[in-house]
């Protein structure tokens, strides 16, 4: 989003098309969705959103598996167990 010519609402509206839907929505139907005139544009925001969204299961998943060790450790411990 820095440095790029595409207002706020169109990222945030990109980014809720991408993610509400299970099939994903190609380049073109985003541009067409958005009503831009312009491939590049659209087509570079897809890709930077697409490689972030890529990343960022990898570091969720490791976050949702200590989560899940510490609140399990939690409970052992409230329930007397060590």
């Amino acid at each position: 989003m820095q440095n790029s010519n595409l207002s706020f609402l169109i990222w945030y509206k990109t980014m809720f098309l991408m993610t509400t839907n299970k099939k994903g929505f190609s380049t073109k139907e985003i541009q067409k969705q958005l009503g831009l005139k312009r491939y590049e544009p659209v087509w570079a925001m897809v890709h930077k959103l697409r490689k972030a969204m890529g990343n960022l299961s990898i570091n969720l998943t490791d976050d949702i598996l200590k989560t899940n060790s510490l609140v399990g450790s939690l409970l052992l411990i409230l329930q007397g167990y060590e």
